[in-house]
């Protein structure tokens, strides 16, 4: 973990209200290229560098010119290896998942590891009672710190209590109703319903936490979305060139006052401010 004032040029722009109404709120330029981003609530924003294996967390306190960061290429000795998704479950741990090795790993706020969970090994060395391996493509955390993992090997999912044990898995290719087959991300929204994404047929299924089916969600925004991101009542489905978003609610798309970036790397609602990541720059627009 390191901290310290920027070395690099970041910009931060703030707009008004006679900017027109698809000004956005503000915006953070010139920031490290990045694939996910978390806004904390604090107001402090978390990003994550798959490709280098970093994760930066500027600081709000100081205008965002002051930040601290773990990993790099050089540094694999902090124990990032391919860091593909993270999940801020309380203002004290930031979930890192690393899908290289099959770990998990719980930072504190100041980027620094706390705890980690393996899920690979050989025989009785791999994860449980059967020392067999998980491979984890993507998770989400409950709100009693319960993992939900995403098994690629099997397409299920799979429950992990806070002590670290399998709880249950459940999915798959063989789940009637609540059947998938090539899941992708997972989510868990403020009602703890679990929204695991079928892609290939444009699919969410919902499940609650006892990996009981509930329902399924068929979007069609007019593009073919390759993430979501659940904020109930909004959900919001996007890829690189597109974006929409839904209010659940109403089982309806809605039509924002602004204009989508035309490259769009992730998504994060905090409050009323929807948060767009385009790579190397943060912008706000407020949805009131």
């Amino acid at each position: 973990m390191k901290r310290l004032a920027l070395l690099i040029s970041v910009f931060l722009v703030w707009s008004t209200s006679s900017h027109g109404q698809n000004s956005p709120v503000w915006r953070l330029d010139s920031l490290p290229q990045a694939d996910q981003l978390i806004v904390d609530e604090e107001g402090n924003i978390i990003l994550l560098d798959t490709e280098q294996a970093r994760i930066f967390r500027f600081l709000k306190a100081y205008n965002y010119d002051s930040l601290v960061f773990i990993g790099g290429r050089s540094n694999r000795q902090e124990g990032l290896v391919h860091p593909v998704a993270m999940s801020l479950q309380n203002r004290q741990s930031l979930f890192v998942l690393d899908d290289a090795v099959g770990r998990l790993l719980v930072l504190n706020p100041n980027l620094r590891i706390v705890q980690t969970q393996e899920y690979m090994g050989q025989g009785s060395g791999g994860f449980g009672e059967k020392g067999e391996s998980l491979f984890p493509v993507d998770f989400a955390v409950g709100p009693l710190g319960e993992q939900f993992l995403i098994n690629r090997i099997d397409n299920r999912v799979v429950k992990i209590n806070s002590f670290g044990e399998e709880e249950l898995r459940f999915a798959g290719p063989d789940f009637g109703p609540g059947a998938l087959y090539q899941p992708v991300e997972v989510g868990i929204d403020d009602e703890n319903y679990v929204y695991v994404s079928d892609t290939s047929r444009q699919l969410i299924k919902v499940y609650d936490l006892y990996g009981v089916f509930r329902f399924s969600l068929e979007l069609a925004p007019g593009f073919s979305w390759e993430k979501f991101r659940i904020y109930r009542p909004w959900l919001i489905c996007f890829r690189e060139d597109a974006a929409s978003i839904m209010n659940l609610a109403r089982q309806e798309w809605v039509n924002l006052p602004f204009d989508w970036p035309e490259t769009i790397s992730d998504v994060f609602l905090r409050g009323s401010t929807l948060y767009i990541l385009t790579g190397t720059s943060v912008i706000a627009y407020s949805l009131e």
